[in-house]
């Protein structure tokens, strides 16, 4: 952290965001009380942000350029000016966080390196003290170059986020700051070719344009970000309509099947004072093509401010990605729409993978029998001489990853003496009284108990070592009387054929 603190610069605890007034930057450096921090002295609890100046140059209070050589690895540190030694944390703002990578610096336990190479612009990081949250001190860094055009993104065509029918972000972002002194350079919002009033829309360097949508007559429109006396800076933004469009599901599952049956609810709500009464219901599928969707048990609602239809649908095919609900603005003849983005699974038809055994197995305590499959969805039924299972039997199930399987472990009561278990696995595409794998097991309760001893039978996709066989366990304790020895039993090559194509071909 030394060679961080001889470049240690402070910077404002609670520093305001980069303000701009009629396109100007405006700094605004102080602390809760109003006095500039530079008058603060060593031992006040503020906090110092830390950094190499061969890396960064200051342009003015608050906020930093990166004029190193290499954007993905950029350091930075902290230090609680009256307690070095306390450590601190960080937060990130800006859009894009998914592409900024941040990792700890593993010689300072407060230092923190950043990869900006495929994220934003610009950032600000954000320094506080845990133990005290409200001292914090935050800086704002830059990786462009002080030369047109300005903008990220340049001469390119964005989308807005609207938040609410209120408000919205326009992420119109700087390369590099303007000049804070004024040449008029100035950034400037445009709707529909007329300059948006400051009153309206605020700026934030890491986010862009706050635009108030009430201070508009009308939102809905082609919106420009520019800066004046440079033609070359330049980004157009779209302004997402269909976010007034509010579409959701009101279901419970986490999956669509092609094919299923089952009714899904979605509902689709329109704001009364901008769309007409009318819902057109659509699939949206991979290759962009709109399909209209034949809607069922369509309910329709109202409250204050708003029109609500729900419909109940169904997918025939994987390739649909959305369902869109449509409308058209008031006295216009334009129509806007959104979409539920949905992700349709291929079913699988029933089929379990245990091969068939007609011979008994000895019980043993603590003995499970695993039912495995790659049906999908699967729902698995045990039973037992035909019946449910109804002595505490305790089942356990994994969905997680393929191929599925279902475990139980037996309780044999003292009058049983043979008993045939039954796993049934079954979906939508199928009857599941035909699908099935019998466990004959012989049981032996008189027999000595021995602990810790159980058998399992399961299905194990081994190492590509092993060419991927797919074979059935039976392991029993070393020192059981009726210990079980038994090479794995291997399934049929149609069987793992059958899981090849399934999971590789139908998912494409």
């Amino acid at each position: 952290m030394d060679n961080y603190r001889k470049f240690s610069v402070t910077f404002a605890a609670f520093l305001t965001l980069i303000g701009f007034q009629n396109g100007t930057s405006v700094p605004i450096a102080s602390d809760s009380n109003g006095t500039g921090l530079n008058k603060l002295n060593e031992t006040s609890a503020h906090i110092k942000i830390l950094y190499d100046t061969d890396s960064f140059k200051e342009i003015h209070s608050g906020v930093l350029q990166f004029v190193g050589a290499d954007v993905s690895k950029v350091s930075l540190s902290c230090m609680l000016a009256s307690d070095e030694d306390a450590f601190l944390s960080w937060k990130y703002h800006g859009i894009e966080e998914k592409n900024v990578r941040r990792q700890k610096n593993l010689a300072d336990e407060n230092g923190l390196d950043l990869d900006l190479s495929s994220g934003p612009p610009v950032v600000r990081m954000e320094c506080f003290w845990r133990r005290n949250k409200t001292i914090s001190a935050n800086t704002l860094i830059y990786t462009g170059e002080n030369q047109s055009p300005y903008f990220f993104k340049n001469e390119k065509t964005l989308r807005a986020t609207v938040l609410n029918l209120h408000t919205a972000h326009l992420p119109c972002l700087l390369k590099y700051p303007l000049d804070h002194n004024g040449d008029d350079k100035e950034l400037q919002l445009f709707k529909d070719g007329k300059l948006v009033k400051n009153d309206a829309l605020s700026y934030i360097p890491e986010r862009g344009y706050h635009l108030n949508l009430k201070g508009l007559e009308n939102p809905l429109g082609t919106y420009e970000c520019r800066v004046s006396n440079s033609a070359n800076d330049v980004v157009f933004v779209e302004l997402d309509n269909g976010t007034f469009i509010n579409v959701e599901y009101k279901g419970h599952l986490e999956k669509f099947y092609a094919g299923e049956p089952f009714l899904q609810p979605f509902e689709c709500k329109l704001p009364k004072d901008m769309y007409e009464y009318e819902f057109k219901w659509s699939y949206l599928w991979k290759d962009g093509r709109y399909t209209p969707l034949n809607v069922k048990d369509v309910t329709n609602s109202s409250d204050a401010s708003n029109y609500m239809q729900r419909v109940k649908i169904t997918f025939p095919e994987t390739n649909i990605v959305g369902v869109v609900c449509a409308s058209t603005i008031q006295d216009s003849e334009s129509s806007y729409n959104n979409s539920y983005r949905v992700d349709v699974n291929q079913p699988y038809p029933p089929r379990i993978l245990n091969p068939k055994d007609d011979r008994p197995i000895i019980y043993v305590s603590g003995m499970n029998l695993t039912c495995v499959t790659i049906t999908d969805p699967v729902t698995f039924h045990w039973l037992k001489n035909g019946k449910d299972l109804n002595n505490g039997e305790h089942i356990i199930e994994s969905h997680d990853y393929l191929p599925y399987r279902s475990s139980v472990k037996l309780n044999p009561t003292p009058d049983d003496e043979y008993a045939n278990y039954t796993c049934i696995v079954s979906n939508f595409l199928g009857n599941a009284t035909l699908m099935r794998n019998d466990y004959r097991v012989q049981l032996n309760t008189t027999q000595e108990v021995v602990p810790n001893c159980i058998t399992t039978i399961s299905a194990t996709l081994t190492s590509k070592d092993d060419e991927n066989n797919i074979f059935i366990d039976i392991i029993t304790s070393e020192n059981h009387t009726n210990r079980i020895d038994e090479i794995p039993r291997f399934i049929k090559w149609s069987d793992i054929l059958y899981l090849i194509y399934n999971t590789f071909y139908l998912n494409g």
